[in-house]
Formats: C-alpha cells, sequence, structure tokens
C-alpha cells in the first residue's frame, strides 16, 4: 500500500502504473493528478478511481486510487467524494477495509477552507459502520513535529510543526487514528517526503490508520525514493499484512466477442489496403443528401467497420462489462527509456 504525490496523471498515467507495477505495489493512493470528473478506468494491470474538478473548471487538485486487478473482486463501493477525497471499501477476510485518498489544503489557502476539509473528512469516518477498518493515505501539506502523544505518534520524524500539524494532529486524537510514519526509525532520506531543487525537504505525506487495524498488522512505514515519475514527493511505502480473500471469478457474465484487429493499422501497407476498402465502400453505399441524419450515421458506420473487417481481420476476445484501456504507443522502447530517465535521475 502506497501514497504518491504525482504532479499530474494526465499523460503519463502508464508510467507511473508501469512504476507502481515493478514495485510490486498493490494498493495506490495518488494526489494532485489534474484528472477531472470522476469515474474509473483501467489501464494495463491496475483500475484507476479518480475524483477531480468539474471538466468546465481548471485542471486542479484531483486524487485517485490505484488497485491491482487482482483484486477487482473485492471492491464493495466506491465514493467519489471530492477533488480532494474519494473513498474505496474492500473486502477482506476479516472485516472490510475503507481506504482513502486524500490531498489536504497547504497552509497558503484559507484557516477556514483548511478546517472544512478535515470537518469534511471527520463527517466521512463518522458515517461508516463502527468497528470497521480505515486507512488514510495521502498528501496532508502537514508538518507535525516529533513530540511523541501515546497511542497517536512517536518521535521518528522531523522537529517542524505547523498550523496544519495542529490540525492533523487534532483529527487523529478525536478520531483515534495513528501517524504510522512516525513509529518507525528510518535513515533521514527515508522519512522526508518532499523534496526540491532548492535543497528543501519535509515529511507532508502521511499513512493513518485506525485502531481497528493492529499495530501487528503495519510492518513498515517509509519512502521509497528510487521510485521517479517527475514529481517532487517521494513515494510513500506501507507494508501491511492484510489478506484479501480472491474470489473465483463469476463467468456468466463473459462473453465471447469478435473485435476488428486495431493493432494491425499501425503497418503502413494496412493501413494503405484500409483506405482503399474505405474509398470502394463509399462509393458503393454513398450518404444521399436527401437521407435523415440516422441514415446518413449508419451508412458512414456500416461502411467503416466492412472496410476495417476487410483490411484489418478480426479476432475473439472475452468480454467482461470494462473494456481494457489499451495504449500501442506505450510500447518496449518507451519503457526501455523510462528507465534511462530513473537511471539518470537517480545518478
Amino acid at each position: 500500500m502506497a501514497s504518491w504525490n504525482v504532479k499530474s496523471l494526465n499523460n503519463k498515467e502508464l508510467e507511473i502504473l508501469q512504476e507502481l507495477e515493478n514495485q510490486k505495489i498493490d494498493i495506490a493512493a495518488l494526489q494532485e493528478t489534474k484528472k477531472k470528473s470522476k469515474g474509473q478506468r483501467i489501464y494495463g494491470e491496475y483500475i484507476v478511481i479518480y475524483s477531480g474538478v468539474e471538466k468546465s473548471e481548471r485542471a486542479k487538485e484531483s486524487v485517485a486510487i490505484a488497485l491491482h486487478k487482482r483484486y477487482i473482486n473485492q471492491i464493495e463501493s466506491c465514493q467519489h467524494i471530492s477533488s480532494r477525497i474519494v473513498l474505496l471499501k474492500l473486502l477482506t477476510d476479516s472485516s472490510p477495509l475503507n481506504i482513502l485518498s486524500i490531498y489536504a489544503p497547504d497552509e497558503n489557502k484559507a484557516k477556514q477552507k483548511r478546517e472544512d476539509f478535515y470537518k469534511e473528512l471527520e463527517r466521512i469516518i463518522e458515517s461508516l459502520p463502527p468497528r470497521e477498518r480505515v486507512v488514510i493515505l495521502g498528501d496532508f501539506n502537514a508538518r507535525i513535529g516529533h513530540q511523541p502523544i501515546p497511542d497517536i505518534m512517536q518521535r521518528f520524524n522531523e522537529q517542524t510543526l505547523n498550523e496544519n500539524g495542529k490540525l492533523m494532529i487534532d483529527f487523529c486524537s478525536l478520531n483515534g487514528f495513528r501517524i504510522t510514519n512516525t513509529f518507525f526509525n528510518h535513515k533521514e532520506q527515508h522519512k522526508y517526503t518532499f523534496s526540491n531543487t532548492r535543497g528543501q525537504r519535509s515529511t507532508i505525506d502521511y499513512i493513518l490508520t485506525n485502531s481497528y487495524i493492529p499495530s501487528s498488522e503495519i510492518l513498515d512505514v517509509r519512502t521509497l525514493n528510487s521510485a521517479d515519475v517527475g514529481s517532487d514527493h517521494s513515494l510513500l511505502l506501507g507494508k501491511f499484512r492484510i489478506k484479501c480473500h480472491h474470489k473465483r471469478k463469476d463467468q456468466s457474465h463473459v462473453t465471447n466477442e469478435e473485435t476488428i484487429k486495431i493493432d494491425t493499422f499501425w503497418d503502413t501497407t494496412t493501413r494503405e489496403l484500409y483506405k482503399r476498402r474505405l474509398r470502394e465502400k463509399i462509393e458503393l453505399n454513398p450518404a444521399d443528401n436527401r437521407d435523415e441524419v440516422n441514415t446518413i450515421w449508419l451508412k458512414l458506420k456500416t461502411n467503416i467497420k466492412s472496410a476495417a473487417i476487410e483490411a484489418l481481420g478480426t479476432k475473439k476476445c472475452k468480454k467482461r462489462g470494462v473494456a481494457k484501456n489499451k495504449t500501442p504507443w506505450f510500447c518496449e522502447e518507451i519503457k526501455e527509456q523510462c528507465k534511462k530517465k530513473k537511471q539518470a535521475y537517480l545518478k
């Protein structure tokens, strides 16, 4: 389980999710994705549940949860609460596990807005059924100091304490959450979650757990500096011992469908063949100005589809209701370039 402020998910979804797969991370809370609207999509081996601003607004904030597809049958529900909070509930062997990805307002925002964020978070926690396990992962924009507080935090953290840090500590105290980062003694480079080119660094990303997750299930929490996607935040990795019983996949809704082999379109010869076939179809079945709009659309659709079937060919595939988002350009060559970029960054 991990938390990562990725500084935009747009146009680099596959790079980020490939990094998560390389690090063998099953669940990742992502912040500042700048992805608009609300919904879920499948990218490669992950299903991404995202919650952002309306499409009419400027891209900002936005949060998401990336879940490996092996746990897709464990999803009980998800709530796209706001552009700063998304909630996913998973079924596990012992009791449901509620996972929240959050992105708290920074200290430049009005105090009322920061307080309202924690009030909203508290309302969500109170709305959950009693005795259910809760994990909150995210960028809290808070510096909490290193003063131990029984059952809330230990001393393994930086010294600085700011106003957002006080709000966060108050929230944890009132709602019974422990700040897991502070319970593990690591080297400094594995404690700080944010750093910039000016040499400034701080710990502002955290993983919180409520009292129904026993400490014996929390094995470690630290930053993983080797993971890189161009963000000034490090990936915060939490190792948990949580068992999810994998349900047998329901085959009743699986259908074998014949689809066009779109990937062959990248071949130049095949593309030229498709152009010729399409011209032939249009000449044989042209649209007429006297036709109704629906008739014109049907002719166009028929011409395109029949030309594609003849030129590109078809294949059979199993459909489960959610289509896999294939991106042919993210090939082995691109993956190799991503590795080189990462190595250069680490060097």
